[in-house]
């Protein structure tokens, strides 16, 4: 039988939210890489002999936009580019922490005081930086070793060398933190450049040099001395300039390769590589193995369409991260004082002011806008918007016109179930067409960051997850009987496939904490008790989850390999000292970003208000169980998904900040609109029992009978 008008009018709404995201435009250097569709560097041409790291400390594309660098655009124009994340282990990365990070091939940070302790040594540089550094690396568990890139090329026999500034040791450095030729010292000349650097490069066999090149004139003369037909030139810009965090230059001219673009497996974002791929580039690109403590991977060259090097796209990318930074703290910051201030608010109302009808419609209409402005935070990259004003207009304005809209659906669910479809439907659809919203947006990631450069990010996770739940609850309240059932289990499925697969989502804590949260909610619906051992079955169901999906990241090309994948493949070879290192760096961070999160007050707020809801005076949280008993199941899903959240990723509070704030606005329209639920629609009934008609429900009431579906029994 077909359903009501209002839930049909629902499922108009979840189909048209999920065509959405594949209309929108995607961006070209932050279109997420498919998989595979690289090639690796050095491999279409005859073997790189040496390799020449031209770095450019601080250099970004809008300064060589800026500046009249002919040997350096001519060099650029040949060979594949992108933009580089410097983010290693401090926010702002200073040279001594790139090159240190370049020499591990993993995120690492130098020492003020001891990065710059180098000195030329008979032809050779000596750094006495190396036992500071160990030890320090080992303190921040993240399997950094240092020198590793230099020892990898000693064992090898490649010749090695560094030209300028003392830092520069670290990056070529051998576990003794030695680098056999070059000359370090503060300001170095042209000239001594030049002659040192032609000491170390004209050497016989294969070799490799690290240049720090201060103008384009040292650039040319130092080209000039190149092979390109033979060598292999990576330009790279290993730190911050100083005027803040920005995204750098990164090049790569090799024999046989065309201009194109970069990304690499760690990225999976064409367009886009970190610091710690360098290294592993240099090997690939020699044709040595990676070292297993590397978590970089080689950059990867995907073909460009257009001539030159797409400079304006690379200082937009930046910029549009940039904005996104900056904005993060004021619209969060706001975003939470409305939350705390609407639960406040309609708390108040509901205890002094029942009867106030016109304070009621602006709570409630506020409740619906914090629901829409969330899903519109993701539109401001792929449109370009860069600046306050039009940032503001789209938010707040189109907030505005969505709480409008959905308001205007009858029944007290229908417009929630309508902005929850449409913050789902985006997410899904966005990462099965390449997570174009997912980059340099609010609630998402930067690539200024890091951490993350497709699939879904930890505050992604929380919108997704308090999405699914609460919509699942929604829809089989809406639909009676088995089939409301089975659409939320569906909604669930598909929720957990896009956060959970390598190819989409790849969010590993998202699994573990959904999984069992998921579990509950779909067996609350259907009205089955839960036993402690069923808890215990479905948490180690998340942990197998996360297994499966990693055995499968592993059969996929290792370039298109996930982090996942990549832990998974040191596990191979260490055991179980990488995932203990994953464990405790998580346990860290996640403990340093508490104290400072700006999520922080959202969380004991909107949990005083459910608990006010069901403690308080007007019980109303049990009538909303009453009524609409499919949504305890939705409210306890959410619950345990916003705990294991919390315990499982290293953003800390932000991700049960983020669940709350979805829930809250939910529980203050229930709340507001608690008398109307239930009314005009068949009484819910148990799964497979035919449905009770109003009168026949309300006569089972009075009796004092238990309304029985969706309520989850923890035994």
């Amino acid at each position: 039988m077909p359903g009501p008008r209002p839930v049909r009018r629902v499922v108009a709404a979840i189909a048209l939210a999920a065509a959405a995201p594949a209309a929108l435009p995607a961006g070209s250097a932050g279109a997420a890489a498919p998989g595979g569709s690289g090639v690796s560097p050095g491999k279409n041409g005859p073997p790189v002999q040496r390799v020449l790291m031209l770095s450019l400390p601080g250099t970004t594309w809008a300064a060589l936009s800026r500046a009249v660098t002919p040997k350096l655009d001519a060099l650029l124009a040949e060979a594949a580019v992108g933009s580089t994340s410097v983010r290693g282990i401090e926010r702002e990365t200073r040279p001594g922490d790139g090159y240190a990070t370049i020499g591990a091939g993993t995120a690492a940070a130098g020492i003020r005081g001891v990065e710059g302790l180098a000195d030329n040594v008979n032809g050779s540089i000596v750094s006495r930086a190396v036992p500071e550094l160990d030890r320090d690396a080992k303190r921040r568990h993240r399997g950094a070793e240092i020198g590793a890139l230099g020892e990898a090329l000693q064992q090898a026999g490649v010749a090695r060398g560094v030209i300028g500034n003392p830092e520069t040791a670290l990056a070529l450095m051998d576990h003794s933190g030695v680098v056999p030729s070059g000359e370090v010292g503060a300001g170095l000349d042209p000239e001594r450049t030049v002659e040192a650097f032609q000491r170390a490069w004209n050497v016989p066999g294969r070799a490799v040099v690290l240049v720090e090149a201060s103008t384009d004139e040292l650039v040319g003369r130092i080209l000039g001395e190149v092979d390109l037909d033979r060598d292999a030139v990576l330009v790279t810009a290993p730190s911050d300039p100083g005027d803040g965090i920005h995204l750098t230059v990164a090049a790569l001219r090799a024999p046989g390769e065309r201009p194109g673009l970069l990304d690499s497996a760690t990225t999976r974002r064409t367009g886009y590589v970190t610091l710690p791929d360098l290294g592993p580039t240099v090997l690939d690109l020699l044709d040595l193995p990676r070292p297993d403590s590397m978590e970089g991977r080689p950059y990867e060259i995907h073909p460009r369409t257009w001539a030159g090097p797409p400079v304006s796209r690379f200082v937009e990318a930046d910029r549009e991260a940039r904005f996104r930074d900056r904005m993060l703290g004021p619209v969060a910051g706001t975003y939470v004082v409305i939350e705390i201030l609407l639960s406040l608010l309609v708390a108040y109302v509901l205890v002094r002011h029942p009867g106030r009808t016109g304070l009621r419609r602006v709570f409630d209409f506020v409740g619906l806008w914090l629901l829409a402005v969330v899903p519109l935070t993701f539109l401001g990259a792929v449109l370009d918007l860069d600046s306050v004003g039009p940032y503001l207009a789209l938010v707040v304005g189109g907030g505005a016109v969505l709480a409008a809209a959905a308001g205007m659906l009858r029944g007290p669910m229908q417009p929630l179930a309508a902005l929850l479809a449409l913050l789902l439907a985006l997410h899904v659809g966005d990462v099965v067409t390449g997570g174009h919203l997912q980059f340099s947006t609010v609630f998402s990631y930067s690539p200024t960051v890091g951490g993350r450069f497709a699939g879904f990010g930890n505050l992604t996770f929380g919108q997704l997850a308090a999405a699914a739940v609460l919509l699942a609850g929604i829809v089989a309240y809406l639909v009676p009987g088995r089939r409301g059932v089975r659409l939320a289990v569906g909604i669930l499925v598909v929720a957990l496939l896009a956060d959970g697969l390598p190819f989409w989502g790849a969010d590993v804590g998202g699994v573990l904490a959904a999984v069992p949260a998921f579990a509950l909610v779909a067996l609350g619906l259907s009205g089955r008790s839960v036993s402690r051992r069923q808890l215990a079955a479905l948490a180690a169901g998340g942990v197998a989850c996360v297994g499966a999906l990693g055995f499968l990241d592993l059969l996929r090309p290792a370039a298109s390999r996930t982090h996942l994948g990549r832990l998974f493949e040191q596990m191979g070879s260490d055991g179980l000292q990488p995932f203990t290192d994953a464990v405790q760096r998580k346990i860290a961070t996640n403990l340093s970003v508490i104290p400072t999160s700006i999520w922080i007050p959202l969380v004991p707020a909107v949990l005083a208000f459910y608990a006010w809801l069901a403690y308080g005076s007007s019980f109303r949280l049990g009538e909303i169980r009453r009524r609409a008993p499919q949504m305890r199941p939705a409210f306890v899903g959410l619950l345990v998904a916003a705990t294991l959240g919390l315990a499982l990723n290293d953003s800390g509070i932000a991700i049960p900040a983020m669940m709350l704030g979805v829930l809250n606005p939910v529980l203050v329209r229930l709340a507001l609109h608690t008398d109307e639920l239930g009314a005009g629609r068949l009484t819910p009934n148990a799964p497979g029992e035919p449905p009770r008609s109003e009168p026949e429900g309300r006569a089972v009431d009075e009796a004092g009978a238990e309304l029985r579906v969706g309520e989850a029994r923890l035994s």
